[in-house]
């Protein structure tokens, strides 16, 4: 509780750690559902098991009209921004089709 504290008196109370905290619950959850499953447990197979996990989340959660607006559902509401949420729905694309490929080059670079 200290530390998220501190991140708020850092951020001017804004929660900067929140989207990183659902997305790594949500493929943690959709890597336990695949083992459970007996499936295989790869970069595609957990996306897509966390994008199923979240069907429909934007609109539940960021289409509304309440007066106490998250920082997110403003950004949605304006410019149709979706975050965390969109992304995880998605299935994560664009660490599946940019931020994982150029990881491994840089791996494959030494």
């Amino acid at each position: 509780m200290a530390c998220e504290g501190d991140m708020f008196r850092a951020t001017a109370g804004v929660n900067t750690h929140k989207g990183s905290i659902f997305s790594l619950g949500l493929l943690c959850a959709a890597i336990g559902r695949l083992l459970q499953l007996n499936q295989p447990v790869t970069p595609t197979t957990v996306c897509s098991t966390a994008a199923s996990f979240c069907r429909g989340l934007t609109d539940r959660e960021l289409r509304t009209n309440n007066s106490q607006l998250t920082a997110g559902q403003r950004l949605y509401q304006q410019l149709g921004l979706t975050g965390a949420r969109g992304e995880a729905e998605a299935g994560y694309p664009l660490v599946i089709n940019h931020a994982l490929p150029h990881y491994l080059t840089l791996l494959d670079q030494g």
